[in-house]
């Protein structure tokens, strides 16, 4: 149930001018997948201008020959799948607009499941641990002048002048940025409680910013109860309003450890890491990425995912993927 194309044509329009008021019309092709959809799947898609919306020619009309958007009319058109929607325009003004955006959202489109998604986003700060940096300094403190100091031009992990890992490991201060999303359905859509946790599988573009693969995670579902609101014409729509928070995270919602320890690989087999005396070595030893014990510090790393390839959209998004089953 969905709508595969809404194209403007610019056949069998039409518009009314008198002296006090101008009408206008602007007509969409709009192709559905199933024989069973109808108006509302055409209006809860989207694709269409709002009610009280302004006509795209405004811009050239004087102020008070402003055409909005005021009714549709939607009927089929050729067979069962294509539809054709007459958006009407007249002059008169759109109701007050000095009220508060949910209030303006009410006067603009008076069906609440045919209102678009609402998307902010939010950012929060919190402390994570740090493994790499650029080295100011190492030595006494006597020693240490700010003014004089050079930034490496590379980073490297962060360790003891002897090459050993703090533990723990110190940390920074980290913003991570998250959108929260809500919109309104007819029925609770209880099957997407098993996305929470899940992360995106494909690249996704949100209000026109781009984030890769693996950096949006959705939790914080919410289901409201139940709701309702009556049309200026007297119609009484019940809803329910779903929320949920996705949270983006640049370096990937993957599980990512250094690549150290007390085992190597030797003729593909683990085994114990030995000094030159033979005896087993009392702290991890940093690895090439390929089981192999290195002499200098590296940035070799071990990163895991742990979801299920299997993509299943989620609406308004899509390409999300669920947890596996526990």
């Amino acid at each position: 149930m969905a709508v595969l194309s809404c194209d403007e044509t610019f056949e069998g329009r039409g518009g009314d001018l008198t002296i006090d008021d101008d009408a206008d019309t602007r007509v969409f092709n709009v192709t559905c997948s199933l024989a069973t959809d109808n108006k509302y799947t055409i209006l809860a898609s989207g694709r269409l201008p709002l009610l009280n919306s302004a006509h795209p020619d405004n811009g050239s009309r004087p102020a008070n020959r402003k055409l909005f958007l005021r009714r549709y009319r939607i009927q089929q058109h050729a067979g069962a799948f294509v539809w054709r929607a007459q958006c009407e325009y007249e002059t008169n003004v759109p109701a007050n607009t000095t009220n508060s955006l949910p209030e303006m959202a009410r006067e603009i489109q008076p069906v609440p499941l045919l209102r678009r998604v609402n998307c902010r986003m939010v950012s929060e700060t919190y402390r994570r641990p740090v493994k790499r940096g650029r080295l100011l300094h190492s030595g006494l403190l006597s020693a240490w002048n700010p003014e004089q100091a050079t930034v490496p031009a590379t980073a490297g992990p962060i360790t003891t002048s002897a090459h050993e890992r703090f533990n723990p490991a110190p940390e920074t201060d980290a913003v991570r940025r998250s959108w929260e999303i809500e919109w309104n359905v007819e029925r609770l859509p209880l099957w997407f409680l098993k996305y929470d946790n899940a992360i995106n599988a494909d690249a996704l573009t949100v209000r026109g910013l781009s984030h890769a693969k693996w950096t949006l995670k959705i939790g914080q579902i919410q289901f409201s109860d139940q709701k309702e609101e009556t049309s200026p014409s007297g119609l009484v729509f019940p809803y329910f309003t779903v929320s949920f928070r996705a949270q983006y995270r640049h370096e990937r919602w993957l599980v990512i450890e250094p690549d150290m320890g007390h085992l190597k690989l030797s003729g593909g087999k683990p085994v114990r890491i030995e000094d030159d005396n033979k005896v087993p070595v009392p702290t991890p030893q940093q690895l090439d990425g390929a089981g192999a014990v290195v002499t200098s510090p590296t940035a070799a790393t071990c990163r895991f995912r742990i979801y299920l390839d299997e993509e299943t959209p989620v609406l308004p998004f899509a390409g999300f993927v669920p947890l596996p089953a526990q």
